[in-house]
């Protein structure tokens, strides 16, 4: 049997005679390492784990091995001190024992590091834990997202059953299609239960997914898609532990979800939870009780577009070419189906166990997040070199001494590099310290947000290894100036210089902390962002008042109910309501007031030409009640708002918002006309415009239709009232059961909530960026107190000869604070920069506020001056407390 690659390229790296002796140990380290990783996992944590056990079992061996074969001779051990292992552990000696007699440096650059690393340790967990770590899946890179590629949508829709069928039946470079959709449950009682989030799922899902449960089965093709036949479930190996306490009776008993009992078959292995990262399933339900646990929906509808889709490549057939097959099978739908498939398209892309939805934004986020936390570590890095470059003038004597008694310029480099290395040492080991407490702050904060968001922050080796590495990096970029620094020029230069340093060191000095100050702007100015966005977000004006506005969403059954049926009963539920004296307006919508996606319909404009390439236009269009605009708070503007005689007896009527009568008809839209499904709709009236769709800043086109006109089996109660959500809820529960005791009860919510969620990535953003923020605040605070002190130290003689010759104290004090003021206005300056040309990366992020505000930007620089001002004065007064006679007798 032929070994794995990473095992023989170990393997060639070991020294043949080495390789020969040493055969049996090595065989049984790499193949403890292969199979502790297992045979399917990365190659990386072979070779990780087989390297660490080289390292500590094999490497001493080999050492030995090496110095009985090239033994050194005596005369030259002074020569060949530089390269060998003695020499090294010297070295390591002597920067221990040389950090010890320095403990306040030591200790100042431990914790910027730490700071610094930390930061970035704890964002690259998060990294990794969305984009690095794979999924427990069989071969995901041969998986595939099917994303619906429609005008005027947003990636939020997406597929009908029977067109995902359409695909299935006719698809020949996939192995296999899978059709899913998330759902909230109730486990236990209707009213008290508690919600967990499930899985509606197509036959071959886990099959395709190469899930194999721990214990029972999964679904049969029969269950997953015939009415009827689905009152099966599969568990989480988690809902198994926490809800039953790992019992075996859970297999093959029944769990009341929703008030529909479902026996459970089949139980999941321990790492497992879906397949969208963060946002973890406990159970998983056939797509066939979609109807049932989703009342007021069709499955078998090509209306019902809220599927999603995933496949599984063949082997022999790429991503461009399955796109291109679904792409054409498409068209016929199309042909047999306009109203519901016109102009819809597909694409495919890598599976990423991410929404297709939410790539976009996590990427951007996360790629704003290793920016942030780059920034914070090049600011530490700038604190640590400016510290090291501090003290490069105090050890100048010790170096020239140690180049006249016979050391080489190589070997000062290296001594000053391990010392650098080995401060870097202990930084990354505080970074972890560090880490380890923000992951927890992190989590807690996740676990506190109202969306049930599912990560394991942990340290695991990736992680590690990624911190090692960039303390390795960091500490050679930082460590090799003041390094090559210390020994310019040559022995005699370096007893010459006196302990002040030279102007050299000063100005690089000075632009280490010029540059800190700049990537503080940065930070601040993107924390700043952020917080203003949130806040915006939060009082961001959608067109209507959102305070007293509460939803709840109600479905029938579409077996029970006629379309008539339907309009007969929401009608009567939303007239009950009206009635209560807590209730001050009711409403119906089959959207929400406020969300995240389209819902554009086709639709002609007589007298308009469609835009290129397009046979119709695609405006959102809304289906609400006659006093839906009283109870959100919609202002008409022209002509009347939708009438209770507007039925299915009357003709068909619409109205616009402001900003589709000025698009279309700019001279008056009340009486014009649209085609939508071939019917001609005449428009009534005109309302204020709405912000539908929260984190655009544009006002779409919006059409409303009457719900008497366009009835449906789902709705959305609207409900003005001040009441407390739980008085409202026993309201809705008790009309409810009045009108049909059989149906399940809805969740009321306030619709503020529901704009915190839709507002949660800059909530998190503003978070985590602000702690960022903070960090480079303080190092750029620290490094312009340092930079003043030092400066006074340099111009200590200087100052005693301005006030031997009848200076002022004020006008000593004056010159260190203008010192410190130009510091700060330079790195000001190139931070602002800097910030204008990132800003337009932020703008996806930002709600209602610029990503170049000059309220945020003035407001940062003018904090930051302020601090740093205060920062230079404790320096600015000790020059001024200057004694004359003690200055001119400092040390030349």
């Amino acid at each position: 049997m032929s070994k794995p690659w990473p095992y023989r390229a170990l393997l060639r790296m070991l020294p043949p005679s080495f390789r020969a002796r040493h055969r049996a140990a090595i065989d049984e380290a790499l193949a403890a390492a292969w199979n502790e990783s297992g045979a399917v996992s990365p190659a990386w944590r072979f070779w990780l784990r087989a390297s660490l056990d080289l390292s500590t079992g094999l490497l001493p061996a080999w050492i030995s091995t090496m110095q009985r074969r090239f033994p050194t001779r005596r005369s030259d051990r002074h020569d060949d001190e530089a390269t060998s292992m003695d020499g090294w552990l010297q070295d390591i000696r002597y920067a221990a024992r040389g950090l010890i007699r320095a403990p306040a440096l030591t200790l100042l650059c431990t914790a910027a590091i730490g700071l610094g690393m930390g930061a970035n340790t704890a964002v690259f967990t998060l990294v990794n834990e969305i984009l690095l770590r794979p999924l427990p899946v069989r071969e995901p890179a041969q998986l595939v997202d099917v994303h619906l590629d429609q005008p005027g949508a947003n990636s939020f829709l997406g597929f009908s059953f029977l067109e995902y069928e359409d695909y299935r039946s006719r698809r020949k470079s996939l192995e296999g299609l899978v059709a899913h959709s998330g759902i909230g449950l109730r486990l236990g009682d209707q009213v008290g239960g508690d919600r967990i989030r499930g899985q509606l799922n197509s036959a071959d899902y886990f099959e395709v997914l190469g899930v194999t449960p721990a214990r029972g089965r999964t679904f049969t093709a029969r269950e997953a898609e015939t009415e009827g036949r689905g009152n099966v479930a599969v568990v989480s190996h988690g809902f198994w532990q926490r809800r039953f306490a790992g019992s075996d009776d859970l297999l093959g008993s029944d769990i009341e979800l929703n008030g529909i009992d479902f026996t459970v078959v089949g139980i999941l292995p321990a790492g497992f939870t879906g397949r969208f990262i963060g946002f973890p399933s406990e159970v998983w339900l056939p797509l066939a009780m979609m109807d049932r646990l989703r009342p007021g929906t069709e499955l078998r509808s090509r209306a019902e577009q809220g599927l999603e889709i995933f496949g599984r490549l063949r082997a022999e057939d790429s991503i461009a070419a399955a796109a291109d097959e679904l792409n054409a099978i498409a068209a016929q739908p199309e042909r047999e189906h306009p109203d519901m498939n016109r102009n819809r398209r597909v694409t495919l892309s890598v599976f990423s166990g991410l929404d297709q939805s939410l790539v976009s934004p996590v990427m951007g986020f996360l790629g704003i997040l290793l920016v942030l936390s780059t920034l914070v570590l090049l600011a530490a890095c700038l604190n640590v070199g400016n510290l090291l470059l501090a003290r490069g003038p105090a050890r100048r004597a010790e170096i020239a001494t140690r180049v006249a008694l016979g050391a080489t310029p190589a070997r000062m480099v290296r001594q000053i590099l391990t010392e650098t290395l080995l401060l870097f040492a202990l930084g990354a080991g505080a970074a972890v310290l560090v880490a380890l407490q923000v992951n927890g702050l992190l989590g807690a904060f996740i676990e506190s947000l109202p969306v049930g968001l599912g990560f394991s922050l942990t340290l695991d080796a990736r992680v590690l290894a990624i911190t090692g590495a960039v303390a390795l990096i960091t500490a050679l970029a930082t460590g090799l100036g003041p390094a090559l620094k210390a020994i310019r020029g040559g022995q005699a230069a370096v007893l010459r210089t006196s302990r002040s340093g030279d102007s050299n060191t000063t100005r690089l000095r000075q632009l280490f902390v010029v540059g800190q100050v700049a990537v503080s702007v940065v930070l601040l100015i993107t924390a700043s962002l952020f917080l203003r966005a949130f806040q915006r977000g939060q009082q961001l004006d959608p067109g209507f008042s959102t305070n007293g506005l509460s939803m709840a969403s109600v479905g029938l059954p579409p077996e029970s109910y006629s379309d008539g049926e339907a309009r007969v009963f929401f009608q009567a539920l939303a007239a009950g309501l009206a009635t209560e004296p807590d209730i001050a307006a009711v409403g119906l919508t089959a959207n929400t007031p406020l969300g995240v996606a389209r819902s554009p319909m086709a639709m002609t404009v007589p007298g308009q030409e469609p835009p290129q390439g397009q046979d119709a236009f695609f405006i959102d269009v809304h289906v609400v009640s006659a006093d839906y605009f009283d109870a959100v708070g919609i202002v008409v503007q022209e002509g009347s708002a939708l009438r209770a005689v507007d039925d299915a007896t009357g003709a068909p009527v619409a109205v616009v918002n402001a900003r589709m009568a000025a698009r279309f008809w700019p001279r008056g839209a009340v009486g014009q006309r649209l085609m939508i499904d071939g019917g001609e709709i005449e428009i009534i009236g005109v309302v204020g415009d709405t912000r539908y769709v929260i984190q655009s800043d544009t006002v779409d086109p919006l059409v409303y239709l009457p719900f008497a006109q366009h009835p449906g089996g789902r709705m959305s109660l609207v409900l003005r009232s001040d009441t407390a959500p739980g008085t409202l809820q026993r309201l809705v529960a008790e009309h409810l059961a009045r009108a049909d005791a059989t149906l399940q009860v809805p969740t009321v919510g306030r619709l503020s909530e529901l704009i915190e969620i839709f507002l949660l990535p800059q909530r998190l953003a503003s978070r985590v960026a602000g702690a960022l923020g903070a960090l480079g605040f303080l190092l750029a605070v620290a490094g312009v107190y340092g930079i003043v002190s030092y400066t006074l130290g340099q111009r200590r003689r200087e100052l005693g000869i301005r006030m031997a010759l009848g200076g002022r104290p004020a006008d000593v004090r004056s010159l260190m604070l203008k010192f410190g003021l130009r510091i700060v206005g330079a790195g000001s300056a190139a931070g602002l920069v800097v910030s204008a040309l990132l800003g337009p990366l932020l703008r996806d992020f930002l709600v209602g506020v610029a990503p170049t505000d000059p309220l945020t930007m003035l407001t940062v620089v003018a904090s930051l001056g302020a601090s740093a001002l205060l920062a230079a004065y404790v320096p600015a007064r000790r020059a001024a407390a200057i004694d004359p006679a003690t200055a001119l007798r400092y040390d030349v």
